[in-house]
Protein backbone atom coordinates (compact mmCIF):
# COMPACT_ATOMS: atom_id res chain seq x y z
CA UNK A 1 0.00 0.00 0.00
CA UNK A 2 1.35 3.42 -0.89
CA UNK A 3 2.09 5.95 1.83
CA UNK A 4 -0.73 8.24 0.62
CA UNK A 5 -3.24 5.40 0.54
CA UNK A 6 -2.25 4.38 4.09
CA UNK A 7 -2.75 7.94 5.35
CA UNK A 8 -6.16 8.11 3.68
CA UNK A 9 -7.22 4.78 5.24
CA UNK A 10 -6.08 5.97 8.69
CA UNK A 11 -8.05 9.24 8.43
CA UNK A 12 -11.17 7.36 7.33
CA UNK A 13 -10.90 5.06 10.33
CA UNK A 14 -10.61 8.06 12.70
CA UNK A 15 -13.74 9.63 11.20
CA UNK A 16 -15.72 6.41 11.64
CA UNK A 17 -14.59 5.95 15.24
CA UNK A 18 -15.09 9.63 16.11
CA UNK A 19 -18.62 9.73 14.70
CA UNK A 20 -19.86 6.36 15.93
CA UNK A 21 -23.29 6.39 17.59
CA UNK A 22 -21.81 5.50 20.97
CA UNK A 23 -24.44 7.33 23.04
CA UNK A 24 -26.37 6.62 26.21
CA UNK A 25 -29.50 8.15 27.66
CA UNK A 26 -28.94 10.83 30.29
CA UNK A 27 -32.34 10.22 31.84
CA UNK A 28 -34.12 13.37 30.65
CA UNK A 29 -34.68 12.47 27.02
CA UNK A 30 -31.29 13.73 25.86
CA UNK A 31 -28.09 11.93 25.01
CA UNK A 32 -24.67 11.80 26.62
CA UNK A 33 -21.86 12.32 24.14
CA UNK A 34 -19.95 9.05 23.57
CA UNK A 35 -17.11 8.69 21.10
CA UNK A 36 -16.46 12.43 20.90
CA UNK A 37 -15.93 12.83 24.65
CA UNK A 38 -12.26 11.94 24.53
CA UNK A 39 -11.62 14.41 21.73
CA UNK A 40 -13.78 17.32 22.90
CA UNK A 41 -13.96 16.93 26.69
CA UNK A 42 -11.59 19.81 27.29
CA UNK A 43 -13.47 22.05 24.82
CA UNK A 44 -16.86 21.28 26.40
CA UNK A 45 -15.59 22.04 29.89
CA UNK A 46 -14.28 25.41 28.73
CA UNK A 47 -17.53 26.49 27.03
CA UNK A 48 -19.21 29.43 28.86
CA UNK A 49 -22.45 28.71 30.74
CA UNK A 50 -25.07 31.48 30.60
CA UNK A 51 -27.08 31.86 33.78
CA UNK A 52 -30.72 32.78 33.13
CA UNK A 53 -30.34 35.49 35.72
CA UNK A 54 -26.95 36.65 34.50
CA UNK A 55 -25.92 39.79 32.58
CA UNK A 56 -27.00 38.32 29.21
CA UNK A 57 -30.55 38.15 30.56
CA UNK A 58 -30.60 41.67 32.00
CA UNK A 59 -29.39 40.83 35.50
CA UNK A 60 -30.90 39.35 38.64
CA UNK A 61 -34.51 40.28 39.38
CA UNK A 62 -35.68 40.42 42.97
CA UNK A 63 -39.18 41.23 44.21
CA UNK A 64 -39.33 43.02 47.55
CA UNK A 65 -42.45 43.18 49.69
CA UNK A 66 -43.31 46.20 51.81
CA UNK A 67 -42.18 46.19 55.43
CA UNK A 68 -44.61 48.97 56.38
CA UNK A 69 -47.38 51.02 54.77
CA UNK A 70 -50.36 53.16 55.70
CA UNK A 71 -52.42 56.07 54.44
CA UNK A 72 -52.70 59.37 56.27
CA UNK A 73 -55.87 61.47 56.05
CA UNK A 74 -56.04 65.24 56.18
CA UNK A 75 -57.42 66.41 59.52
CA UNK A 76 -57.18 62.95 61.12
CA UNK A 77 -54.50 63.12 63.80
CA UNK A 78 -55.54 60.21 66.03
CA UNK A 79 -56.55 57.14 63.99
CA UNK A 80 -54.10 54.28 63.43
CA UNK A 81 -54.92 53.17 59.86
CA UNK A 82 -51.98 50.78 59.38
CA UNK A 83 -54.16 47.63 59.29
CA UNK A 84 -56.35 48.81 56.40
CA UNK A 85 -56.38 46.49 53.40
CA UNK A 86 -57.33 49.26 50.94
CA UNK A 87 -55.70 52.60 51.78
CA UNK A 88 -56.55 55.62 49.66
CA UNK A 89 -54.76 58.10 47.42
CA UNK A 90 -56.52 61.31 46.36
CA UNK A 91 -59.26 63.63 47.59
CA UNK A 92 -62.37 62.28 49.31
CA UNK A 93 -65.70 63.75 50.33
CA UNK A 94 -67.94 60.79 51.22
CA UNK A 95 -71.21 60.78 49.27
CA UNK A 96 -70.53 64.08 47.51
CA UNK A 97 -68.63 63.69 44.25
CA UNK A 98 -69.50 67.22 43.09
CA UNK A 99 -68.08 68.92 46.18
CA UNK A 100 -65.29 71.45 45.76
CA UNK A 101 -63.49 70.28 48.88
CA UNK A 102 -62.59 67.13 50.75
CA UNK A 103 -59.88 65.39 52.74
CA UNK A 104 -56.56 64.52 51.11
CA UNK A 105 -55.31 60.94 51.35
CA UNK A 106 -51.59 60.22 51.04
CA UNK A 107 -50.08 56.73 50.97
CA UNK A 108 -46.77 55.85 52.67
CA UNK A 109 -44.82 52.68 51.87
CA UNK A 110 -41.34 51.37 52.61
CA UNK A 111 -39.27 48.41 51.36
CA UNK A 112 -36.12 46.84 52.82
CA UNK A 113 -33.46 46.64 50.09
CA UNK A 114 -30.68 45.30 52.36
CA UNK A 115 -30.88 41.82 50.78
CA UNK A 116 -29.31 43.28 47.61
CA UNK A 117 -25.51 43.78 47.76
CA UNK A 118 -24.62 47.43 48.29
CA UNK A 119 -22.11 47.14 45.43
CA UNK A 120 -24.78 45.99 42.96
CA UNK A 121 -25.52 48.02 39.85
CA UNK A 122 -29.28 48.61 39.74
CA UNK A 123 -30.70 48.80 36.22
CA UNK A 124 -34.36 48.94 37.19
CA UNK A 125 -36.56 49.43 40.25
CA UNK A 126 -40.31 49.47 39.67
CA UNK A 127 -42.95 50.03 42.34
CA UNK A 128 -46.09 48.06 41.53
CA UNK A 129 -49.38 49.00 43.16
CA UNK A 130 -52.70 47.19 42.70
CA UNK A 131 -55.49 49.71 42.10
CA UNK A 132 -58.64 47.97 43.37
CA UNK A 133 -61.41 50.57 43.03
CA UNK A 134 -62.17 54.28 42.99
CA UNK A 135 -64.50 56.77 44.61
CA UNK A 136 -65.90 59.46 42.30
CA UNK A 137 -63.43 58.37 39.63
CA UNK A 138 -59.63 58.24 39.77
CA UNK A 139 -57.35 61.28 39.92
CA UNK A 140 -55.55 61.92 36.61
CA UNK A 141 -52.05 61.29 37.96
CA UNK A 142 -50.20 60.17 41.09
CA UNK A 143 -46.60 60.86 42.07
CA UNK A 144 -44.06 59.16 44.31
CA UNK A 145 -41.84 61.35 46.49
CA UNK A 146 -38.87 60.10 48.48
CA UNK A 147 -39.37 60.43 52.22
CA UNK A 148 -36.57 62.29 53.99
CA UNK A 149 -37.46 61.29 57.54
CA UNK A 150 -38.37 58.04 59.26
CA UNK A 151 -41.99 57.30 60.11
CA UNK A 152 -43.96 54.64 61.96
CA UNK A 153 -46.66 52.47 60.43
CA UNK A 154 -49.23 54.10 62.70
CA UNK A 155 -48.33 57.55 61.34
CA UNK A 156 -51.14 60.10 61.02
CA UNK A 157 -51.64 63.38 59.20
CA UNK A 158 -50.11 65.17 62.18
CA UNK A 159 -47.47 62.75 63.47
CA UNK A 160 -44.67 60.76 61.82
CA UNK A 161 -44.61 58.61 64.96
CA UNK A 162 -47.45 59.07 67.46
CA UNK A 163 -45.76 56.74 69.98
CA UNK A 164 -42.81 59.11 70.37
CA UNK A 165 -44.87 62.25 69.66
CA UNK A 166 -42.69 62.96 66.61
CA UNK A 167 -44.55 65.39 64.38
CA UNK A 168 -44.06 66.07 60.69
CA UNK A 169 -42.25 69.25 59.73
CA UNK A 170 -45.48 70.10 57.95
CA UNK A 171 -48.72 68.21 58.50
CA UNK A 172 -49.40 65.60 55.86
CA UNK A 173 -45.70 65.32 54.89
CA UNK A 174 -44.49 68.61 53.47
CA UNK A 175 -41.20 70.36 52.82
CA UNK A 176 -38.60 68.84 55.12
CA UNK A 177 -40.49 65.54 55.34
CA UNK A 178 -40.35 64.52 51.68
CA UNK A 179 -38.52 65.44 48.52
CA UNK A 180 -40.43 68.22 46.78
CA UNK A 181 -39.49 66.84 43.35
CA UNK A 182 -41.30 63.67 42.37
CA UNK A 183 -39.23 60.53 41.83
CA UNK A 184 -41.91 59.27 39.44
CA UNK A 185 -45.30 60.37 38.10
CA UNK A 186 -47.80 58.19 36.22
CA UNK A 187 -51.23 58.53 34.66
CA UNK A 188 -53.81 56.55 36.60
CA UNK A 189 -55.69 54.06 34.40
CA UNK A 190 -59.42 54.57 33.99
CA UNK A 191 -60.11 51.06 35.31
CA UNK A 192 -58.63 49.16 38.28
CA UNK A 193 -55.44 47.26 37.63
CA UNK A 194 -51.70 47.50 38.16
CA UNK A 195 -49.97 50.86 38.44
CA UNK A 196 -46.21 50.89 37.88
CA UNK A 197 -43.91 53.71 38.99
CA UNK A 198 -40.29 53.78 37.82
CA UNK A 199 -38.14 54.33 40.92
CA UNK A 200 -34.82 53.22 39.41
CA UNK A 201 -32.70 56.15 40.61
CA UNK A 202 -34.25 56.11 44.05
CA UNK A 203 -34.03 52.32 44.32
CA UNK A 204 -30.33 52.43 43.37
CA UNK A 205 -29.69 54.91 46.19
CA UNK A 206 -31.49 52.64 48.67
CA UNK A 207 -29.27 49.74 47.65
CA UNK A 208 -26.00 51.69 47.85
CA UNK A 209 -26.80 53.51 51.10
CA UNK A 210 -29.59 51.73 52.94
CA UNK A 211 -29.54 54.17 55.84
CA UNK A 212 -31.18 56.84 53.68
CA UNK A 213 -34.12 54.61 52.80
CA UNK A 214 -37.28 56.04 54.35
CA UNK A 215 -39.63 54.85 51.63
CA UNK A 216 -41.95 57.01 49.56
CA UNK A 217 -45.20 58.88 49.87
CA UNK A 218 -47.69 58.63 47.00
CA UNK A 219 -49.68 61.78 46.36
CA UNK A 220 -52.48 62.44 43.85
CA UNK A 221 -52.55 65.36 41.47
CA UNK A 222 -54.74 68.18 42.81
CA UNK A 223 -58.32 67.92 41.57
CA UNK A 224 -61.21 70.40 41.62
CA UNK A 225 -63.63 67.76 42.90
CA UNK A 226 -63.15 64.58 44.97
CA UNK A 227 -61.38 61.74 43.13
CA UNK A 228 -59.75 58.87 44.97
CA UNK A 229 -58.38 55.40 44.29
CA UNK A 230 -57.99 52.50 46.68
CA UNK A 231 -54.97 50.23 46.44
CA UNK A 232 -54.02 46.96 48.07
CA UNK A 233 -51.92 47.28 51.24
CA UNK A 234 -49.33 44.82 52.50
CA UNK A 235 -52.13 43.22 54.56
CA UNK A 236 -54.05 42.51 51.35
CA UNK A 237 -52.72 39.11 50.20
CA UNK A 238 -52.32 38.95 46.42
CA UNK A 239 -52.72 42.71 46.00
CA UNK A 240 -49.86 43.94 48.16
CA UNK A 241 -47.38 46.57 46.88
CA UNK A 242 -44.11 45.25 45.45
CA UNK A 243 -40.78 46.70 44.43
CA UNK A 244 -39.17 44.75 41.57
CA UNK A 245 -35.43 45.43 41.43
CA UNK A 246 -33.14 44.26 38.61
CA UNK A 247 -29.41 44.43 39.24
CA UNK A 248 -26.00 42.98 38.33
Amino acid sequence: MSAWAQIGWTLSLLVVVGCSDDTTSNGDGGKDIGGLDAVHEGVLKDMPVTDSTGPDQGGISKTLTAIRDTDIVEGNCNEDRSALTEPGIGLRNPGNCSATSGSKYHYLVKFDASSIPSTASVSSAVLKLQYTKDECGPPAKISAHAMLVDWAEMATWCDANPTTSTTWAQQGTGTGDRDVAAAATVVVPAQPGEIALDLTSLGASWVSSGGSNHGVVIIAETTATPKLIRIGSRENAGKEPKLVVTYK
